[in-house]
């Protein structure tokens, strides 16, 4: 009878479908830290720090969600996220410490892990900053900056082996703004953006590319550049650049915007005497000396 149990047995599960028995799925999703004004062209300061492919695994209907943190530079200060808290009601200060560990991979340094119900497209978080605790008092967590998670699922690809596959054919157009120097792209890591329909590139990339100092001066929010015959002044929030001791109005004060410094492309060329040109099509402001 026992023998004739475990036959059936075997049979049945011979017999049931192999996805029964799968592994739960793993993907590759794109992901932007963004600023918790929730204006979608506004990124969080701690973007630059994360790897901005997340790795998501799914499991007993739960999908863990695998994010990698590298050091930032904030304020002249370098930093680290500490500590990473996920809330389960932004509306509602609901929010709860997840676990992380130290890692030393391609330069990061830091990997948090939490799971969550669905394939969320926006998880709020709240982060810890060692940099900014030491703006804020020193405090653990007296810095503390809420922001959230944007997953691009729609670009997502799953990880069939050591392959990935992309779920949809198709790339996404890119709007990224590119700059050249005396033919020679540069690139700093925070992006350059459109602020009232002016282009706003960091001072420090620019200037070095070509060949002048830049010092910061936190206490006065102010920017100097220094080179040759050139010895200039910016101050952030301020429309004007004082060059060689004379004032020159700027069509948009400068900004600091995650820890750079920017201002208008076409008023840090002209005082680096310097000329600029958009090519539309490749999206490239060309810079000249």
């Amino acid at each position: 009878m026992k023998k004739t149990i475990a036959i059936i047995m075997l049979i049945v599960i011979l017999a049931m479908p192999m996805s029964s028995f799968a592994a739960g799925e793993t993907w590759e999703v794109p992901v932007n830290m963004m600023h918790q004004s929730m204006d979608p062209n506004k990124f969080s300061m701690g973007n630059n720090a994360i790897n901005h492919i997340a790795i998501v695994k799914e499991a007993n209907g739960k999908y863990e969600f695998n994010m990698q943190f590298k050091s930032m530079e904030l304020m002249n200060l370098n930093g680290e996220i500490t500590n990473l808290f996920v809330y389960s009601n932004h509306d509602a200060k609901v929010k709860a410490e997840v676990s992380g560990k130290a890692i030393d991979v391609n330069g990061y340094s830091k990997e948090f892990s939490f799971t969550r119900d669905a394939k969320d497209e926006i998880v709020w978080v709240a982060v810890w900053v060692n940099a900014m605790d030491e703006l804020a008092g020193g405090k653990p967590g007296a810095g503390e900056q809420d922001a959230y998670f944007k997953f691009d699922w729609a670009n997502a690809k799953e990880i069939v082996g050591d392959s990935a596959v992309a779920t949809k054919p198709e790339a996404p157009v890119s709007n990224e703004i590119k700059i050249n120097v005396n033919g020679k792209e540069v690139k700093g890591d925070v992006a350059p953006f459109i602020e009232n329909e002016r282009t706003m590139v960091p001072v420090r990339l620019i200037s070095e590319a070509l060949g002048v100092e830049v010092e910061w001066n936190q206490d006065e929010q102010m920017v100097t550049v220094k080179g040759g015959d050139i010895n200039a002044t910016l101050v952030v929030g301020k429309a004007e650049i004082v060059k060689n001791g004379v004032a020159m109005a700027i069509d948009q004060a400068a900004i600091n915007k995650d820890g750079r410094n920017f201002a208008p492309i076409r008023a840090i060329a002209e005082m680096l005497q310097a000329k600029v040109d958009w090519d539309n099509e490749a999206r490239t402001a060309v810079i000249t000396k």
